[in-house]
């Protein structure tokens, strides 16, 4: 609503908080206060993308049903829409305004296609691919753009200087889908990918297997505990989930 009404009076977000931001700085070393005018910086980089995208939304063509995008505000293109989200969790991350994000890549049922790496096809119909290699081929494509954003975000995260360690350090940061094998529609042996190590409670730079009908909540349930709330269940969880630590 703020970002609303500063839009109507063709103001900045930054003009509400630049009194307040301009007596910290002066409170500053020399170190910090770059810190905080990248940091500013970043935050009205990001307004801008977002106010770009929702006039390119408010004079674009009607999106069609189903699996179109959730509002005007979002940029069609993929990259510019993926690392906007991903640029906006990690400022929040930064200034420790938030703690937990989650951001959908896109639906497992998405009719998606990505122009911006040349595939024209849906991303749903890929996945059934039923064993054609040119739509294993295109489909392994998609995934590949998929991780090579998500490991921008993770960079972005571990070049945040935080206490002698980075914000990445300090984060568990979870990639992975709700299906193995889109063309059969399986949920086993999920490939996930935890990023970040907890504050050091975690050993990272690991392929980990663990038998089979281990429930993914297990994970969650080692991650609740990092963050100090200790449960005993959750949903299908048989116990937390080991050989995180490295011990």
């Amino acid at each position: 609503m703020r970002r609303a009404r500063a839009r109507r009076e063709e103001k900045s977000v930054l003009d509400f908080v630049l009194a307040n931001a301009n007596s910290l700085r002066s409170t500053l070393g020399a170190s910090d206060q770059r810190k905080l005018d990248e940091y500013l910086f970043t935050v009205r980089d990001i307004e801008k993308r977002i106010e770009a995208a929702e006039r390119a939304g408010a004079t674009g063509p009607a999106v069609q049903p189903p699996f179109s995008k959730p509002g005007d505000s979002v940029p069609e293109n993929f990259f510019e829409h993926a690392r906007l989200m991903f640029d906006l969790m990690a400022a929040a991350f930064q200034a420790d305004l938030a703690r937990v994000c989650t951001f959908m890549i896109g639906p497992e049922g998405s009719n998606r296609n990505y122009r911006e790496i040349g595939i024209t096809d849906s991303h749903h119909g890929l996945t059934h691919h039923l064993g054609d290699a040119a739509k294993i081929v295109k489909i392994t494509q998609m995934n590949r753009m998929h991780a090579t954003e998500f490991a921008y975000f993770l960079g972005k995260l571990a070049a945040m200087n935080e206490g002698g360690s980075s914000v990445l350090d300090n984060s568990m940061v979870v990639y992975g889908g709700g299906l193995s094998d889109g063309n059969r529609h399986d949920h086993h042996d999920l490939p996930v990918l935890l990023a970040g190590s907890a504050g050091g409670t975690f050993r990272s730079g690991r392929h980990l297997r663990y038998a089979k009908e281990t429930p993914l909540t297990n994970l969650y349930i080692a991650m609740l505990d990092r963050l100090g709330v200790n449960i005993e269940k959750l949903e299908d969880s048989t116990g937390q989930l080991g050989h995180l630590s490295g011990i």
